[in-house]
């Protein structure tokens, strides 16, 4: 048992050609995006955290749709960071009306892929 453990993480079975990779490959920006939701996101940085999603492109439909899958995943959220991230919402609603629409939507529709 030893053995055959030490051979896989020596060298791991590959993945077919159809299937994706364990982790799901996110772009440089949606990295970001998630940094700034579930890591810098705190009760002093809340300000900081909405004037960098302010900036975001959101003419671009793909863009916008993960940053309300990002705000909707509550469950991914620090316990403690939750009302810091119903508060980012909160002020998005205000500046970015689409991200309202988006959002209620994303919700309703029992958070279905957009």
């Amino acid at each position: 048992m030893m053995i055959e453990n030490a051979f896989y993480v020596a060298n791991p079975p590959t993945l077919p050609a159809g299937s994706k990779s364990q982790a799901e490959q996110l772009t440089p920006m949606q990295k970001y995006i998630e940094k700034l939701v579930f890591t810098d996101l705190t009760g002093t940085s809340t300000e900081k955290v909405l004037k960098q999603i302010r900036k975001m492109h959101w003419n671009d439909p793909e863009e916008t749709a993960f940053v309300v899958k990002t705000l909707g995943s509550v469950w991914k959220y620090k316990y403690y960071n939750i009302r810091y991230g119903a508060s980012l919402i909160a002020g998005l609603i205000s500046y970015h009306v689409s991200f309202f629409i988006f959002f209620r939507c994303w919700l309703v529709a029992g958070r279905a892929k957009m």
